[in-house]
């Protein structure tokens, strides 16, 4: 039961890389860039800028932030901190249609998914036991899959006519990018401006059971002050990396799991694009649909393999 209730965490997770940061962020950042008159390819690249930005902060800090989580003995608490800026920073997205204020709002609300995602990560060895943590991650996986099928549920019903509406379409494969042109007297956001909050919303939503979870926590034997966790984070964090940069396993295992998830993040990130482009106009409409079916597909194969 405990293991059912953090894994909803995951799922949410999964829903707002989806949501947010796949279907709603590039289209309606660019479509706003447009509108100020900006020539695409410019547009393109300074949104590019504040996506790498927001990663580049998580590379330097993440690890620093690990030290300290882990000097306190306490994962869940800096999960929940971190997604709760992630889903107001999100929502605020949709209270003003502005270019600076949504990339601004999205590289904190990145850098906390990001955050986040760290910390859960953190918790298997808290939550499961060492011969069923592969089972119980694949499981996860599976389940967390189910928040890109509610996400792309969510995006294709608040696109309807009947609602907000489709928005003007965008090209935003980087491939494209030069021959791309949108008249801005013609831009209509449709449901994406929308798509933030709506987002934040059912984030909360799937994340209440995993607030009923229970970790197993190492606090420190001794009353540490705040400022003595962060001298003993930097501590333990120096340490570590001298220890990583003289172990060759720490180097291979650390390469690997930058090629895996650089591949994971990349298909997050064009995902949609590619599909659309290589489709062409006739599966223009079935974009949704065919990524719904390879994310059921990968539920399924995630069982298996774990």
């Amino acid at each position: 039961k405990n293991a059912w209730l953090w894994y909803s965490y995951d799922m949410a997770d999964t829903f707002f890389s989806q949501s947010v940061i796949s279907l709603a962020f590039t289209p309606f950042v660019l479509l706003m860039g447009v509108a100020m008159k900006w020539e695409y390819p410019i547009v393109f690249i300074v949104m590019s800028i504040f996506m790498a930005g927001s990663n580049l902060l998580i590379a330097l800090l993440g690890p620093i932030l690990g030290a300290i989580s882990d000097k306190a003995g306490k994962r869940k608490p800096a999960v929940i901190i971190s997604a709760g800026i992630m889903v107001t920073a999100t929502a605020l997205i949709t209270v003003w249609v502005n270019f600076w204020w949504a990339c601004f709002l999205f590289v904190i609300a990145n850098f906390c998914y990001q955050a986040g995602r760290m910390f859960y990560d953190a918790q298997i060895p808290f939550i499961a036991e060492t011969e069923t943590r592969g089972s119980m991650q694949a499981i996860g996986g599976a389940i967390a899959a189910f928040g890109s099928i509610i996400a792309i549920a969510v995006s294709i019903i608040i696109g309807l006519p009947g609602l907000f509406g489709p928005h003007t379409p965008v090209d935003s494969g980087i491939w494209q990018v030069g021959s791309t042109t949108i008249d801005p007297n013609s831009i209509n956001y449709g449901g994406l401006r929308y798509l933030f909050v709506i987002s934040s919303v059912i984030i909360v939503l799937i994340s209440i059971p995993y607030l009923f979870h229970k970790e197993v926590e190492n606090p420190p034997k001794e009353a540490m002050s705040p400022r003595d966790y962060v001298k003993s984070s930097f501590v333990s964090f120096k340490t570590s990396l001298k220890e990583i940069v003289s172990d060759k396993n720490s180097w291979l295992f650390f390469l690997a799991w930058f090629f895996i998830t650089d591949a994971a993040n990349t298909t997050i990130l064009y995902m949609v694009p590619v599909v659309s482009t290589v489709g062409g106009e006739a599966l223009t409409e079935m974009t949704n649909y065919i990524i719904l079916a390879g994310i059921i597909f990968s539920v399924f194969f995630g069982i298996i393999v774990g």
